[in-house]
């Protein structure tokens, strides 16, 4: 909508007519004034972007021709005169608040343009406009005809499908797929996400329900996931498949309260000798009952850009213990992110995590790998308390790829990333650099590199080369990580 001087109202709608059924798609500008609601132009496919001139005219754009083009309405004359003639159509138009400019975007020679046009209504040719007597199309407000009222029927469409997915040499590809759906009003949210290696016990598997008709969302889960962790040689992999009850509080759009409460049973299976060569044919399986109470308060008012966020910070800080459980565990997490714009487009992005457990008995997090310490392997490195902090600069790199051989090909806005890595994990003792034999980190471990980030159908590519390196020398060979999703 757009306001006028005079407190009238323009917007664009495809509400029936008076005494007329509903056709949907069927679009047309309107205007209210002193609460009367007034149809001004034919109806059509597409309408858009109404705004006043100065003299009380109306722009608005529409496909009468069917190339989405500039039309003028005059309110004293009752008339509408076409002001463009672009074939390929024009975009969210606007004027300046003199009156005596307006600019829009426009498709031109295999990308877009702003034009801006001076003295608008004596420089714009009128050209061929359509022509439909609507004097008389005034709305009335009348009593709701109780009649026609249904009773809301909660029916799930589907709402979106989005993946990622990641490759790395020892490893191989790894991934997960998400389907979501909802009912027309927002009220029920079901998501279910797997990524499916092989077999059941061998993947990842949630089902999610969301109330979400109050204030307070309401979710229930039934959840199987598998973490992996590091005690050199050794490699465990923890199966966990449990349920859990979840509510949020907003107390405002950045800011929410959770609580949650789980119930699961996490099979263990630990391969001997695993590392360094990524194979054992021996090992040794046990399970654990746990049930505990989750808390955590989030803030996100991040601002996206096209593959990560630009601008704003999101920040996690959660806590949890377990009762009733075979192990007696406390554990709590701060996630701080934050990102600081450049340019409108390039940005410095910061990201410092801290885990810990506390407590007789301890939870176990690893890092390593494109998610968290680059230039490492995966679950390099395990334990009941660790770190990583990220720093990371993103610039535009190339804007536009044209392939022609051996498929024709277009990427646009592919963007670069350096960084710098560093993590660790904390035991009984934490040396962060030793000084012998010339200064260099030690449990602290750092990687540097470089990468790209792209879409491509909808996919948003991420290519990664890290190395680790402790001030001295690097340690080990360049690494390469591909994966698949938005950025942290």
């Amino acid at each position: 909508p757009s306001f006028g001087p005079d407190h009238s109202i323009v917007f664009v709608s495809d509400r029936p007519d008076s005494n007329k059924e509903y056709h949907y798609g069927s679009y047309a500008v309107f205007i209210c004034h002193n609460g009367n609601i007034q149809r001004l132009t034919p109806r059509t496919r597409y309408v858009s972007s109404p705004f006043f001139s100065p003299d009380s005219g109306i722009y608005f754009v529409a496909d009468y021709d069917s190339a989405y083009n500039l039309y003028y309405y005059s309110q004293s004359s009752n008339m509408i005169t076409k002001k463009t003639n672009i074939f390929t159509g024009i975009y969210y138009p606007s004027i300046s608040t003199s009156g005596d400019k307006i600019a829009f975007a426009h498709y031109n020679e295999y990308g877009y343009d702003i034009c801006v046009v001076k003295n608008a209504l004596s420089r714009m040719e009128d050209c061929q406009t359509p022509e439909e007597n609507i004097n008389a199309t005034v709305y009335e407000f009348s009593e709701l005809d109780t009649t026609r009222i249904k009773k809301y029927h909660t029916r799930f469409t589907f709402d979106y499908f989005v993946a990622s997915a990641s490759y790395y040499y020892t490893l191989g590809f790894s991934g997960v797929g998400q389907i979501a759906l909802s009912d027309i009003l927002g009220n029920h949210l079901i998501q279910f996400s797997s990524n499916f290696y092989g077999s059941l016990t061998s993947s990842d598997i949630f089902l999610n329900y969301w109330y979400l008709k109050k204030r307070t969302d309401f979710g229930l889960a039934v959840y199987q996931y598998l973490n992996y962790f590091s005690e050199y040689p050794d490699l465990l992999i923890w199966r966990y498949l449990g349920i859990g009850g979840i509510m949020q509080y907003p107390f405002d759009r950045f800011f929410r309260a959770e609580l949650g409460l789980y119930a699961y049973r996490v099979y263990e299976t630990r391969w001997y000798d695993f590392f360094p060569y990524y194979y054992s044919n021996v090992y040794k399986e046990s399970s654990y009952n746990f049930f505990y109470p989750d808390v955590a308060l989030v803030f996100d008012n991040a601002k996206w850009g096209t593959t990560a966020p630009h601008r704003g910070s999101r920040i996690r800080l959660e806590g949890y213990a377990t009762i009733l459980s075979d192990y007696k565990i406390r554990s709590a997490l701060f996630d701080f992110r934050k990102y600081f714009p450049l340019s409108p487009r390039a940005s410095f992005a910061t990201r410092l995590t801290l885990v810990g457990s506390f407590g007789p008995d301890v939870d176990y997090w690893s890092i390593g790998g494109p998610n968290s310490l680059r230039g490492y392997d995966y679950y390099a490195f395990s334990g009941p308390k660790l770190g990583f902090l990220n720093l990371e600069y993103r610039f535009p790199f190339i804007d536009r790829l044209k392939l022609a051989f051996p498929l024709p090909i277009e990427i646009r806005d592919i963007r670069g990333v350096l960084f710098t890595d560093f993590g660790g994990v904390y035991t009984d003792s934490f040396t962060v650099y030793e000084t012998a034999g010339g200064f260099h980190l030690k449990d602290l471990k750092m990687g540097i590199g470089a990468g790209l980030r792209f879409t491509m159908l909808y996919i948003i590519f991420r290519l990664d080369f890290a190395r680790a390196y402790n001030f001295q020398e690097f340690e080990d060979d360049w690494k390469f990580y591909f994966t698949l999703g938005p950025d942290w």
